[in-house]
């Protein structure tokens, strides 16, 4: 992969870097600040994680082609380098195939499970209360 694709952002306190629904066309490495990655779900937004720098994240749809599953927030002054899809999937097509239908195997099971904790929540009612445990802190 080139270098000369990446690009620099700098996004501020609060400012989303994504959302989800959206298609999915650039993956990002935490250069400075951090990442908050979450979803709203019963009116609440429960925090899935937080991106340190050398983290990366949005890599999911750009592997899989499906829309963004949660939202990417900068806390703090945060500064990402962007890949963008293509790069990546130029990249993807000289991977080897068993290597790339593992994380893909992998990547409809995370989906999977965002979508029972979903139902869980609608049949808990969709209130505030957050059936689960904190997220851990991401750490790549």
């Amino acid at each position: 992969m080139q270098q000369d694709v990446f690009s620099r952002r700098v996004y501020y306190d609060g400012q989303n870097i994504f959302r989800d629904g959206e298609s999915g066309e650039n993956m990002y490495i935490v250069q400075k600040g951090k990442v908050e990655i979450w979803r709203e779900r019963g009116g609440s937004r429960w925090v899935l994680g937080t991106i340190p720098v050398g983290g990366i994240f949005g890599e999911m749809a750009i592997f899989d082609g499906k829309p963004r599953m949660a939202n990417a927030t900068a806390v703090a002054e945060t500064v990402v380098i962007e890949l963008p899809a293509t790069a990546l999937r130029e990249v993807m097509r000289k991977t080897d195939p068993l290597l790339l239908k593992l994380i893909r195997i992998l990547l409809e099971n995370t989906r999977s499970l965002a979508c029972q904790v979903d139902e869980l929540t609608r049949a808990a009612g969709g209130d505030s209360s957050n059936p689960l445990p904190p997220a851990p802190t991401a750490t790549t």
